[in-house]
């Protein structure tokens, strides 16, 4: 299936672009998605959400699997009419991406990132990345909420609770009411 595929090119792009994360240079926002990952597997460059998220979806896009980044950035304040003074960004912000499942007529988020394949709300999913912020911040649903995590170390996926996961406190910080988003599709 299209989310089948998705899984198999995450664990391949996740194999070959961890060695190269951290602070990427200004010139990777000059670059294509593609070339940003020319750039980085010849080791002259390094990567981080905003990367991967575009190269992951320019990836899926290119074999026929729709795809979108989704920016995430929390509150802030814009410069003035005027240009004058300063835009503020009041908290760290982060790029992940959805899949469209055709058969299951849906988004389903993906996040290469923190290497999750999807959520759940207990068998219902998977969710789209709205479905999963607005559970993140209700506290009644935050117990049902299941994720499906990769381990690259070891090939393994599984399925396990968000709730005193080591992914809580990554997904609760980046998901936080306050949070705007933007969706683009390269």
């Amino acid at each position: 299936s299209d989310y089948t595929n998705a899984c198999a090119l995450a664990r391949s792009l996740v194999a070959d672009l961890d060695p190269h994360r951290g602070i990427p240079s200004n010139e990777m926002d000059r670059l294509t998605p593609f070339e940003q990952y020319e750039r980085v597997m010849a080791d002259k460059d390094r990567l981080w959400c905003g990367n991967i998220a575009a190269i992951f979806t320019y990836a899926c896009n290119a074999l026929g699997i729709p795809c979108r980044s989704v920016g995430m950035r929390h509150q802030y304040y814009p410069l003035p009419e005027d240009g004058e003074g300063y835009e503020v960004l009041m908290a760290e912000g982060h790029s992940t991406t959805e899949i469209f499942s055709e058969a299951l007529n849906a988004w389903v988020w993906m996040d290469l990132t923190f290497y999750i394949w999807g959520a759940y709300l207990g068998e219902e999913g998977p969710l789209n990345l709205a479905e999963l912020y607005r559970y993140l911040n209700i506290p009644s649903r935050l117990g049902r909420l299941r994720i499906v995590t990769y381990d690259p170390a070891t090939g393994v996926e599984a399925t396990l609770p968000v709730l005193g996961s080591e992914k809580q406190k990554g997904l609760q910080n980046y998901l936080k009411q306050d949070q705007i988003f933007k969706y683009t599709r390269n």
